[in-house]
């Protein structure tokens, strides 16, 4: 009787030792899988960080654009060199 008692003790050890490798197993299983999604999230972060930077610097780029064709549009044309001198003698005589 003594050496089945023993015997289930020892059924009974390695049981909760199988469990307890499982339970490790499955905990570093989880721990990978963690590691994979942050990677993963890390990533996505960067390239969105990227997306976003690019966008402002290309808005940038296009309202800088616009804002000169803006302004040549409302701005008057250049002078012509007989305008002018139409003005200099306008200015000499009074």
């Amino acid at each position: 009787p003594a050496f089945v008692k023993r015997a289930s003790l020892l059924e009974k050890a390695n049981d909760i030792q199988m469990h307890s490798n499982a339970a490790a197993l499955n905990s570093l299983a989880l721990h990978e899988e963690k590691k994979a999604k942050l990677a993963s999230m890390q990533t996505t972060t960067k390239y969105a960080l990227f997306c976003i930077t690019f966008s402002y610097f290309r808005a940038l780029h296009l309202v800088r654009q616009q804002k000169e064709a803006f302004s040549l549009s409302r701005s008057k044309p250049p002078l012509s060199n007989e305008r002018m001198k139409m003005i200099q003698e306008h200015k000499n005589c009074v």
